[in-house]
């Protein structure tokens, strides 16, 4: 009887437990939404769940911007990956703001959470291809966007980056933003890369990011 009601008790804490487990949020680098290219802009991609009312959202919060690592790109130190960190999701905030969105600083029910990453930097002389850079369904679009009529000796920069907004109260992904943005800049061919090298292109990404989410939270 003991062992009965010792296996009962264990049955309820177990369910309780899985009751109460927090649903975590999606990493990036996963294509598992139907994203399709924007009308106006080659290079960029969203999705937006149906039947969802986007104005019920009355706050935004930021999340810290994610900085990942590219084997194949430029290898940035600390130092300069705390910069995009910084300077990007100050400018996000900002965007959000003049938008007309009530920004807070921490996660709150009823609010939506505006996730961002840059995935990839890379560095190359005018033409340069990137297959891997995204989705390979996404590959023949990056070759066809990118502008290849300059001067092979100019330098530049492409940025990867990935966004998605986050319903706090229903845990679930309600739309996914993926782009691509290159430029020209002054970095050499050395490995010295600065963050004001790179700047231009990542403030243009962080910059339709924005765009994006206030756009789509305004309709």
């Amino acid at each position: 009887m003991r062992c009965l009601l010792y296996f009962i008790c264990l049955l309820l804490l177990t369910g309780c437990a899985l009751g109460t487990k927090e649903i975590e949020k999606p990493t990036f680098f996963k294509n598992e939404l139907p994203l399709t290219q924007s009308a106006q802009v080659a290079d960029e991609y969203s999705y937006a769940a149906p039947r969802v009312d986007f104005k019920k959202y009355t706050h935004v919060y930021v999340a810290p911007v994610v900085v990942y690592d590219d084997e194949d790109g430029l290898q940035m130190p600390k130092s300069m990956k705390d910069q995009i960190k910084e300077n990007y999701r100050l400018q996000l905030m900002l965007i959000m703001r003049e938008k007309g969105f009530n920004v807070v600083y921490t996660p709150t029910p009823g609010g939506v959470e505006l996730n961002t990453a840059i995935t990839s930097v890379r560095i190359g002389n005018d033409g340069f291809e990137f297959s891997d850079l995204l989705w390979p369904s996404f590959d023949d679009d990056i070759s066809s966007s990118y502008d290849t009529s300059s001067n092979l000796n100019q330098r530049h920069v492409e940025v990867r980056g990935e966004a998605f907004l986050w319903d706090t109260r229903g845990k679930v992904t309600v739309a996914q933003f993926v782009s691509v943005k290159n430029g020209p800049t002054s970095a050499g061919d050395n490995n010295e890369i600065t963050y004001n090298e790179v700047r231009p292109v990542i403030e243009h990404w962080a910059e339709r990011a924005g765009v994006w989410a206030g756009t789509l939270l305004k309709e």
